[in-house]
C-alpha cells in the first residue's frame, strides 16, 4: 500500500485535486470497491469513464472478452469492421431527426472538437448550405455546444458569438451564449443575451436565466 501511494506522489499528476483517498483499490464489482486489505467501500464515483453500468458488469465483461478474443482494434477508417458498422447503424436509428445518420468515431473530446471545428469551417466556406433551404443547426453552433460540454466556456462563447454575427436572433445561439457567459462567471453578458431572448420570445416562451432553468429542471 505504501509503495503504491508513494508512486502516486512521485509519478502521478494529482495537483488538480485537493487530495486522493488514502486507500489502494484491488478489485471492484457493481457499486462496491475493495481495497488491498479486503475492506469494502461504496463507490460514489462509479459513473466516471466506462463504468456507468457498474464495475465489472457481467454483461459488459462478457461482451468485451468475446470481442477481444476475435479483434481488439484495427483502424476502422482503413478497413471495414463489423462492430463499428453495427454501432453506427444503432446510433443512426436512435439519433433525433432524419439527418443524423453518420457517426465519426474518435479517441476523445479533443479529437471530436477538432473534427467539429473542421466541419464548421468547411460549412462556412460554402456559398450554399449543405441542407436546403438552410442549415438545421449550424456546425459552429454544434461546436459551441461541444466546447461547453468539454468545460471550455470561453471558446464556447466565442463560437456562439460567431453564429450570432450571421444570425443575430437565433434562439439556440443566444441561449447557448448566455449559458457559456454564465459558466465563465460573466453575469452581465449572460443577462444581455437573456434580455435579447426575452425581446424575441413571445409571452410564456420568454426564458429565465440558464441557472434558474437548470435549477427548476433538477427539482422536478
Amino acid at each position: 500500500m505504501a509503495d503504491t501511494i508513494q508512486k502516486y506522489k512521485d509519478y502521478v499528476m494529482t495537483g488538480f485535486l485537493k487530495s486522493v483517498a488514502p486507500i489502494v483499490i484491488d478489485r471492484a464489482s457493481g457499486v462496491t470497491v475493495t481495497d488491498i486489505h479486503g475492506r469494502e467501500y461504496l463507490d460514489c464515483f462509479a459513473g466516471i469513464s466506462v463504468v456507468n453500468a457498474g464495475h465489472c458488469n457481467p454483461q459488459v465483461v462478457a461482451a468485451a472478452k468475446a470481442q477481444m478474443d476475435k479483434l481488439v482494434h484495427c483502424s476502422s477508417y482503413l478497413y471495414h469492421v463489423q462492430p463499428v458498422a453495427d454501432l453506427a447503424e444503432k446510433i443512426a436509428h436512435i439519433a433525433p431527426g432524419k439527418s443524423l445518420t453518420k457517426t465519426f468515431f474518435g479517441n476523445g473530446g479533443a479529437e471530436a472538437i477538432a473534427q467539429m471545428r473542421s466541419a464548421a469551417e468547411l460549412e462556412e466556406s460554402m456559398d450554399k448550405d449543405a441542407v436546403t433551404p438552410g442549415a438545421v443547426t449550424p456546425a459552429r453552433e454544434m461546436l459551441a455546444e461541444l466546447l461547453l460540454l468539454e468545460k471550455k466556456p470561453q471558446e464556447s462563447l466565442t463560437a456562439y458569438e460567431a453564429v450570432l454575427k450571421v444570425a443575430p436572433n437565433r434562439f439556440n445561439a443566444l441561449y447557448g451564449a448566455a449559458r457559456a457567459a454564465e459558466a465563465l462567471g460573466n453575469e452581465s453578458v449572460a443577462k444581455q443575451y437573456i434580455q435579447k431572448l426575452s425581446e424575441i420570445s413571445p409571452g410564456d416562451e420568454r426564458p429565465k436565466s440558464p441557472r434558474k432553468i437548470a435549477a427548476s429542471s433538477g427539482s422536478r
